[in-house]
């Protein structure tokens, strides 16, 4: 009988020498972001008046060009803060940028842009944010927009892109 102690008491001694005490949890970052989009154009009636029309599509829908589309979307941290949200394209086919009320100008970085489509937050500020990305085609064609969310997480848990095309007529 106190053999068998013996054994299982060295079997749990050996177990804890060799599990790992790290409980820090570790996710990367990620985006959610509305299957509906939300469209803004001018159209011009018989007596050539300007009207503004505001509908609702999907990422998949095309546009005309001087259309334009707001994309909502929340960033996540999740256990970790994020330190940036960047949206990218060729300024020559697309004019990105990210809806910012002033009242949160205190979470930014000094080298944050967000009429450029650069959200840089200062550290340990935004675990979670919500925005809308605004983008206007100027040229026709298929164009890529690309995202990419980073957080203070260990690499590679770090980082969160993504990227999607939109057809312009």
């Amino acid at each position: 009988m106190k053999r068998n102690i013996f054994f299982y008491l060295s079997l749990v001694f050996v177990a804890f020498t060799t599990v790992a005490c790290n409980l820090e949890n570790v996710m990367s970052p990620g985006v959610q972001y509305s299957s509906v989009l939300y469209r803004t154009y001018t159209v011009q009636d018989s007596l050539g008046v300007d009207s503004v029309v505001c509908d609702t599509i999907t990422l998949n829908d095309s546009l005309q060009v001087g259309d334009t589309v707001r994309f909502p979307m929340v960033l996540n941290g999740y256990y970790d803060y994020i330190t940036s949200f960047v949206c990218s394209a060729d300024t020559s086919k697309v004019h990105v940028s990210l809806m910012w009320d002033e009242e949160y100008n205190s979470f930014l970085s000094a080298d944050a842009d967000p009429a450029g489509g650069i959200l840089a937050f200062n550290p340990g500020s935004v675990y979670r944010f919500v925005t809308t990305l605004v983008y206007v085609p100027v040229a026709s064609g298929t164009h890529r927009i690309d995202m990419e969310l980073n957080s203070a997480a260990k690499a590679p848990y770090s980082q969160w892109a993504a990227h999607f095309f939109i057809g312009v007529k």
